[in-house]
């Protein structure tokens, strides 16, 4: 469908129709918002779990050092499929 069509379909509808389709839309916006806030806590959780279980950290600092060096999140996002570009909020 095509920029035109869109519009096209857009100026046809009702004012009650425009609406309901804005209500939509933000609906779906909030759901893949939702979704996605889920999905960065689980990741952040995976990688906080997979710290603690495959790195020796008794304190802040070596945990500071260990994400420093950076091997941790290679090696999880490795282990995972993930790709290198993948951020993960600690």
């Amino acid at each position: 469908m095509s920029d035109d069509d869109i519009q096209a379909e857009l100026n046809s509808m009702s004012d009650e129709e425009r609406e309901a389709n804005d209500i939509a839309q933000a609906d779906q916006m909030a759901m893949f918002s939702a979704e996605y806030k889920s999905h960065k806590q689980d990741l952040a959780s995976q990688f906080h779990d997979y710290l603690y279980s495959n790195y020796s950290i008794g304190n802040g600092e070596q945990l500071i050092a260990i994400l420093e060096r950076g091997e941790a999140l290679d090696n999880f996002l490795a282990d995972n499929d993930l790709p290198e570009y993948t951020q993960i909020e600690l």
